[in-house]
Order: structure tokens, then sequence, then C-alpha cells
């Protein structure tokens, strides 16, 4: 939600963008990574809840975006040519429970990190980079 209608007689009136609602509340702030990223579309769910006289939110990814994030996290990861086990882990407990893989995500993530150039991502171009991952790592010991 980037932006909050407002409506009189189910015909909406106009719309109120919420960094401005924020920003004109709680004077000049900081942005969050979260926010951030929501905003441009990177972290594509988001739940609000309204109590009073609080308002706060939770960001909800669905399980296809977290393997993608997963995924990401064991191809691009910047420890030398090693693998975090949790990663494999991780990515195997998606595997086994059947997980799909949102692709669109995955490609957003790497893009937005610079690791990946291309406007989208094939599921063989992905196996690929799975298959030189797993190839280039060498083992601890």
């Amino acid at each position: 939600m980037r932006d909050c209608k407002i409506k009189y007689n189910n015909s909406e009136l106009f719309r109120i963008e919420l960094f401005l609602i924020a920003n004109h509340l709680y004077g000049p702030s900081y942005v969050t990574i979260d926010s951030a990223m929501f905003h441009r579309g990177l972290i594509p769910e988001r739940v609000y809840e309204v109590i009073r006289p609080f308002s706060f939110y939770v960001n909800c990814l669905t399980l296809p975006n977290l393997f993608a994030g997963k995924l990401h996290a064991l191809l691009f990861r910047k420890w030398n040519n090693r693998v975090k086990g949790r990663d494999l882990y991780d990515m195997e407990w998606y595997i086994r429970k059947s997980t799909a893989l949102n692709l669109d995500h995955f490609c957003q993530r790497a893009i937005a990190s610079g690791d990946w150039s291309e406007p989208s991502i094939s599921r063989e171009q992905l196996v690929e980079l799975l298959h030189q991952k797993i190839s280039s790592v060498k083992p601890v010991g």
C-alpha cells in the first residue's frame, strides 16, 4: 500500500501518499530499508494493522518469495567460495515441502543486489547458476 484512498459514498475522492502523511505527522524522518524495498516493489506483501491510538505494519512474505530470497542468498552471498550451512539446509527444507519458487522475485532481488543484469531469468539459467555454485564450493578441512 503506497497510498491511501479516501472514499465517500463508494466513490474515490483522492489518494494520499502514506510517506507524506508520516512525514507531516512526525516531521522529517528516515526511510527504513523495509519501507524503501516495499515502495520499490521488492517486498510485495505488507499487512497493515490499525489499532487506536497506534498503527503498525508487519511485512509478510509468501513461501515462494521466501524461497526466492533463500536461493538469492545461497547463490550470491559474498562469503568467499563457501556456502553457509543454513542456506543449504533451508534450500533442502523448501524443496522437501515442494515449495514453488517465485522466479520474478528472485530476479528482482538479484538485480537489486547487482548480481544479475538481465530483466528476467529462466528456470534453466537458475539451474545453471546452482550448478556453477555447487561445483565452485570447496570442502572445509
